[in-house]
């Protein structure tokens, strides 16, 4: 028989039940082991997808150290064979409709990460000279195709990051005189169209993208715009006008990214986004306390009595908020 209970629920709720109904502290616990407790099924299912995804990294691991260990007793068509031989087996894991999507997702991402295997072993044999910058934006477009009609956060968190580490490098071994403020501006604008993308997308490939991406990308839009932020805070007013190129676009670009989140988190009742543009208020202001004062003793009193009051508000806030919306969509 079918729960009546659609989700776990939050046991302060079932001690309002007890209290305002006629069942006994059996049946509250009963209920409770059943509905609020992770129960077997949740088990073997969270075993499984661990093992499954354990397994899929320790094997690349695996094959990475296998060449760094083997790297000279190999010969060159060893060394691209077997890679490609891997890459075969990940592409048609990934193209199976028979095995499971978890199963075809962690093969298409497996793939992607030996992509770029390949292309360091390339390198290596050739000695092509090229820079970890090419590498990584070498990788990036390679795998492109495949994160667009991959269907999978996983494989949208990769790419991301492989985005990020191409600027990063980019600017560390190409370009290394820049604004600050006029690169990080451009970071959090290319961070956000990637964090909107596959949800447009998505639209038209019938598939929904999983919270934990959204969890991941709302984080690290934010903690940008609020190192933004806090970076001009602590810019001393005399620097050079080339230091601040920039400034104001970057900072109007976080205030709107941290304003957008707050009155999406309230349309959508959405309990992450909430949160984060709480928690990033927060730390904005904590930066504001540490450069209005020099740092001695009653300094450190005053941060830890800050920190301690906003972190007790922002829970109490953000657990109200959270059982409203539920009621509410109750």
């Amino acid at each position: 028989m079918k729960s009546i209970f659609d989700d776990k629920i939050d046991k302060q709720d079932l001690y309002l039940l007890k209290q305002h109904s006629a069942i006994d502290q059996d049946q509250l616990q009963e209920i409770t082991n059943k509905e609020s407790y992770a129960g077997l099924g949740d088990w073997k299912r969270f075993i499984k997808y661990f093992i499954l995804l354990m397994g899929s990294g320790l094997l690349i691991s695996g094959i990475v150290f296998f060449f760094a260990y083997n790297w000279n007793d190999l010969p060159a068509f060893a060394k691209f064979a077997i890679v490609l031989l891997l890459i075969g087996v990940c592409v048609v894991v990934s193209v199976t409709n028979r095995l499971s999507s978890l199963l075809r997702k962690v093969g298409l991402l497996s793939a992607s990460v030996l992509i770029g295997v390949l292309m360091a072993v390339f390198g290596q044999v050739y000695q092509t000279g090229a820079n970890a910058y090419d590498l990584f934006l070498s990788w990036t477009v390679a795998i492109t195709a495949w994160t667009l009609v991959s269907k999978s956060s996983m494989q949208w968190l990769f790419q991301i990051f492989l985005v990020n580490l191409t600027i990063y490098l980019y600017l560390d071994q190409v370009i290394v005189d820049y604004s600050f403020f006029s690169v990080m501006a451009l970071v959090l604008v290319i961070n956000v169209v990637l964090f909107g993308l596959p949800y447009w997308l998505s639209r038209y490939q019938n598939y929904t993208m999983a919270e934990y991406y959204k969890g991941v990308m709302a984080l690290f839009c934010s903690a940008i715009a609020v190192f933004i932020i806090s970076a001009r805070i602590f810019v001393s007013y005399n620097a050079d006008a080339g230091e601040l190129n920039g400034q104001v676009i970057g900072i109007l670009l976080s205030i709107v990214w941290l304003v957008g989140c707050y009155l999406i988190s309230l349309k959508n009742k959405d309990i992450i986004l909430f949160s984060y543009t709480g928690l990033s208020v927060a730390t904005i202001g904590l930066m504001f306390l540490i450069r209005a004062f020099e740092i001695d003793g009653l300094a450190f009193l005053l941060y830890a009595i800050y920190v301690l009051a906003v972190t007790f508000g922002l829970i109490k806030l953000i657990m109200n908020k959270h059982k409203r919306w539920n009621h509410e969509a109750e």
